[in-house]
């Protein structure tokens, strides 16, 4: 997802290259973005908190102004619910227009919610990253290697965009930031060929997601974090959830044996900050943990703004 808007954001910008090679070695680096529950929704964030909070309004508005003008496919308008069973004065803080209710818009809920509504975005990761790629190739002189980036002085400039792998680079930066990052699995279940007869939508119940995509009819259900770097999901903790939401969802699941299990390494910063990092003519973009598909917009085009200033 990061090297995909970054090579978006170059298509706005009357950049120096005549020529732009994209590394990518899937079969060594599976891509994480393609493992994701991938909503892009405020979450009831708002601005004058937090460094991190700042940033995720900023990446919002982003992306959302890029959708109202770009129209990419892959991307769908949806509704995020998000409740808890006890009505904590964090949580209403949070989220100021919440209501104990019994439904999230046509969901039934089998019990009584303090429910919170807002806009948001459902992303198919497949469709919409196939989009950047073919608009990218539309504008750009470039060119694909299906293989690892070994350092090549004859470049004039290497970006790594490469998640959690941004790591296997760090000893081409003296910040200390790579040596800091994390990796953080995310496993989920996914069930195919389901046919709801409501519209797409993302439920978050005490911190667990039941997403539906009515277009490509899916439903994922979870999701898992770890601190950790293998890719063993941990399937008792995402039958626990699957236990939680056909206890509280008047909705007929789809039995759990029948669910794929799709599991992404993700990059988590110090301070889950995401950053931009240069040493010469060498840069290192990422640490978006949760937030790749909200935030790496933002940050490609703050990326072009320090390459146009080079």
């Amino acid at each position: 997802m990061a090297g995909h808007s970054l090579l978006f954001a170059l298509t706005e910008i009357k950049h120096p290259f005549t020529k732009i090679i994209h590394y990518d070695a899937p079969d060594f680096f599976p891509s994480c973005s393609l493992n994701s529950t991938a909503i892009v929704a405020s979450r009831g964030v708002t601005s004058g908190h937090s460094d991190l909070g700042d940033l995720l309004v900023a990446g919002h508005k982003t992306f959302a102004e890029h959708v109202k003008v770009e129209s990419p496919e892959g991307v769908e308008r949806i509704t995020q619910y998000t409740g808890t069973k006890n009505e904590t004065d964090q949580f209403k803080r949070r989220y100021p227009s919440g209501e104990s209710v019994f439904k999230a818009g046509d969901i039934k809920l089998k019990r009584e919610f303090f429910l919170a509504a807002e806009d948001a975005f459902e992303i198919n990761p497949p469709r919409y990253l196939k989009w950047l790629n073919t608009f990218a190739h539309s504008k750009l002189n470039l060119e694909v290697r299906r293989e690892l980036y070994k350092d090549d002085s004859s470049h004039e400039e290497v970006i790594y965009c490469a998640g959690s792998i941004n790591s296997v680079w760090q000893r081409s930066f003296s910040d200390s930031t790579l040596k800091k990052t994390k990796s953080a699995q995310g496993a989920y279940l996914e069930f195919q060929n389901v046919d709801y007869l409501v519209s797409s939508f993302s439920l978050t119940l005490e911190g667990h997601n039941l997403i539906y995509n009515k277009f490509n009819k899916t439903l994922l259900l979870g999701s898992t974090t770890h601190e950790y770097n293998h890719y063993l999901a941990p399937v008792k903790e995402l039958e626990e959830i699957y236990s939680f939401m056909n206890e509280h969802v008047d909705l007929k699941l789809p039995d759990f044996s029948e669910g794929f299990i799709k599991v992404g390494l993700r990059e988590k910063a110090p301070k889950r900050l995401p950053y931009i990092l240069k040493e010469g003519s060498k840069y290192a973009m990422g640490g978006f943990y949760k937030n790749g598909f909200s935030l790496s917009l933002e940050f490609s085009r703050r990326l072009c703004r320090e390459l146009l200033l080079s």
